[in-house]
């Protein structure tokens, strides 16, 4: 999860209340109200690790301060939760991403987890589905189709 100024990384628990969260909805549009607009930065060891910027008008960014050659740019279309990311690099490699996502009162986060089946609280499967790709030029397509299952127990 990350967040949108003055971002952290969060425990486990963080996560599983943002996919109660974007159970309940809450996942914005692509317009220039949306929560999804605006800067995001992801902190490693305390330093930005990464910088997303989704604008009003379907374009993105994606800069990894450490490594400014793999910066990406491109569009997103963000609706009814699904966030489809196409985006390349100054080098060509070409990034897509189609997956959940949430967005909102400064928070967000991709592969988000939705309750499968009867739930009290947080107990209960939950299951995230996304696909990405990254195609690098001169190096094997790399592609995802995944599917993560999360039980938690009483």
């Amino acid at each position: 999860m990350v967040r949108k100024n003055s971002v952290q990384r969060w425990p486990a628990c963080a996560v599983f209340l943002a996919a109660l969260a974007t159970a309940c909805g809450g996942a914005g549009e692509a317009s220039e109200d949306s929560p999804l607009v605006g800067d995001w930065e992801a902190y490693k060891d305390g330093v930005v690790d990464l910088t997303m910027h989704f604008s009003g008008d379907g374009t993105y960014s994606r800069e990894f301060p450490s490594e400014p050659d793999a910066a990406f740019m491109g569009t997103y279309t963000a609706a009814d939760g699904v966030l489809s990311l196409d985006a390349t690099n100054s080098s060509g490699a070409h990034l897509t991403f189609d997956g959940p996502f949430y967005a909102a009162a400064g928070h967000f986060t991709n592969r988000g987890l939705y309750p499968d089946g009867e739930h009290d609280g947080i107990t209960g499967v939950w299951v995230s589905e996304y696909s990405s790709s990254l195609e690098v030029p001169g190096i094997p397509p790399m592609a995802a189709s995944t599917e993560r299952v999360i039980t938690i127990l009483p």
